[in-house]
């Protein structure tokens, strides 16, 4: 959760998105998502149609790649070769793996030479903000003008995490979504007060803030022999076992 002032005075619903209530109600609410990483990005597409509004509070900006295939059936002679054929499942994450990493390399490394390093790596990488940029303008449709200098990043492709859109631009074109660039400096009953004077009510409130993945094991506690447990032993940052599957007094 965000270290935000007021957040213990918020009187509406609150929730992180990886604790989301059984039973949680938003359709027909004002829901605010804070946060517009994967999990937002999963998240405001499914809600937007059901609730009465929605606003978006967005650190930073993030490339997206698109997604033809979300939501698409697996085709079942697919299914078969990756379930009879082991060559062709080997195949088919070998060709994963290029992908996505391999294939991506030349657009990584810096190029001393190149003359917008602030925007992109060198020429390659370039060519890909220039493509993740189209597409970004074509989603946003008649709005781009509008919303482009909020969802365009100021960093270059692959700086974080990339990101697969599932319908965020589309989404953001909705005349109830609202995206907000301005820091959020305080809660108040169920009042968001943003670094730019702004004040926006909200009846519940999904926090799609991130999770913990420098720390191991840091939702629950392992206690091997003689009472010490395994994150003292890792220190939080040196995860270790041999063969993967044991430590010293952790069975």
């Amino acid at each position: 959760m965000p270290e935000i002032d007021g957040l213990d005075d918020w009187v509406g619903d609150k929730w992180h998105s990886a604790q989301w209530p059984d039973g949680a109600v938003v359709e027909g609410r004002r829901v605010a998502i804070i946060g517009n990483g994967a999990s937002a990005m999963q998240i405001g597409p499914a809600i937007q149609h059901s609730v009465e509004s929605l606003t978006v509070y967005q650190r930073s900006a993030q490339w997206v790649a698109p997604f033809e295939k979300f939501r698409r059936s697996v085709p079942s002679g697919l299914r078969y070769l990756l379930s009879e054929v082991p060559l062709y499942r080997a195949w088919y994450r070998a060709r994963l793996g290029w992908i996505w990493s391999d294939r991506l390399y030349p657009s990584l490394y810096k190029d001393p030479a190149w003359s917008q390093p602030d925007l992109s790596l060198n020429k390659q990488n370039d060519a890909h903000r220039r493509y993740f940029t189209r597409y970004m303008v074509d989603e946003l449709g008649d709005r781009a003008e509008e919303l482009l200098p909020g969802c365009l990043p100021s960093y270059p492709p692959y700086g974080k995490r990339m990101l697969l859109d599932n319908g965020w631009f589309r989404m953001l074109r909705d005349p109830k979504v609202e995206l907000v660039t301005s820091d959020i400096t305080r809660l108040s009953g169920k009042r968001i007060t943003t670094a730019d004077g702004r004040t926006k009510e909200a009846d519940v409130i999904v926090f799609a803030t991130g999770f913990d993945v420098t720390r191991m094991l840091s939702s629950y506690e392992v206690i091997g022999r003689r009472g010490r447990s395994l994150q003292d032993t890792w220190d939080d940052d040196n995860p270790s076992a041999y063969l993967g599957t044991r430590g010293p007094r952790i069975p």
